[in-house]
């Protein structure tokens, strides 16, 4: 064998290390609660400054704004007791399939928890159609299919990529934050949590905060997704 066809040889072995590494090796972001503490305790006021962190290691950092805010999501959840807080988690857990393919689709484009949108809020959807078998089975075909003329001009386009058994659980999920007085969701690294005044008088009242990112993956195949949870205390 000549020195080219060595040098050769080394040359496709490193690639292809390289190309094995890039392709199987995508990390799982690192997300932060930056403000508030995680532990501490708040007055309660109609305002509270939230700040999330996150760095990837294929996809950058919302440092240096190589992740975007609409990436980055924040669930917010008043517990009147911090005995809550196991049941509540493990109920999230239950929702947790639901909740990553409407962040893969694009239905927060469009809605959100507590505010209308391009499309209604989960509140208010809740409010027309309430918890029930039939409301299940009817979202979930609204999802599938599209619709238009149940909010006036508005239409869904239809997410054909989204199963029956899928489309069903987000129906669930829509319905469970809609109903939820005591949960909101936001979307960005910064922004301000509306409290209401009137929560928070038991001492162990507790505030949940949930971070979420969902990298690119390699080619958006091998997606991985970060959290952390924190909570702070009213006072």
């Amino acid at each position: 064998m000549t020195k080219y066809h060595v040098v050769l040889c080394l040359v496709l072995a490193s690639a292809l290390c390289s190309f094995s590494f890039y392709t199987g090796g995508n990390h799982i972001p690192v997300v932060n609660i930056v403000a508030p503490v995680n532990g501490s305790s708040v007055r309660r006021s109609s305002n509270i400054d939230y700040r999330i962190n996150v760095t990837d290691k294929e996809d950058g950092s919302t440092k240096y704004e190589e992740i975007t805010q609409e990436e980055v999501f924040l669930k917010v959840k008043y517990l009147s007791s911090v005995k809550q807080v196991p049941a509540y988690l493990q109920k999230e857990k239950q929702l947790a399939k639901a909740f990553l393919t409407m962040r893969q689709s694009d239905c927060f484009n469009c809605h959100a928890v507590k505010q209308k949108l391009a499309g209604p809020s989960f509140s208010d959807i809740a409010v027309k159609y309430g918890a029930t078998a039939a409301t299940y089975e009817r979202l979930s075909k609204k999802i599938m299919k599209g619709s238009r003329g149940a909010w006036g001009d508005t239409q869904m386009p239809a997410h054909l990529n989204i199963k029956k058994e899928a489309a069903t659980a987000i129906a669930k999920l829509v319905i469970q934050y809609g109903s939820d007085a005591n949960f909101d969701l936001y979307r960005g690294t910064e922004g301000i949590i509306k409290l209401n005044k009137k929560k928070g008088k038991n001492p162990s009242s507790v505030m949940l905060l949930t971070a979420y990112y969902l990298d690119h993956g390699i080619e958006m195949k091998n997606r991985k997704e970060g959290s952390t949870t924190i909570r702070f205390f009213l006072k």
